[in-house]
């Protein structure tokens, strides 16, 4: 298990994400290894695109509207093979 620090500082275990993907090649259901990818980076990924998206792009999207993109693509072109 990778570990993680919550905002308070303690440390939690997650599976990384090569298990998640193992995890669906076996049976696990594709929505949830999804869902858990998404509640796992989502918030970090809206941070990121928070302080490092240009404000000309700030002013037209929301950093949320910035990462639903980004995991649409990905979840789009991991189906894709």
């Amino acid at each position: 298990m990778a570990q993680a620090s919550s905002s308070l500082g303690a440390t939690i275990s997650e599976p990384p994400v090569p298990a998640i993907a193992r995890s669906v090649a076996r049976g696990a259901s594709k929505r949830d290894a999804a869902a858990e990818v998404f509640q796992r980076f989502a918030s970090r990924l809206i941070r990121l695109a928070s302080t490092r998206l240009d404000s000309s792009v700030r002013r037209r999207r929301d950093p949320e509207d910035v990462v639903q993109s980004v995991f649409r693509t990905f979840f789009r072109r991991l189906g894709e093979g």
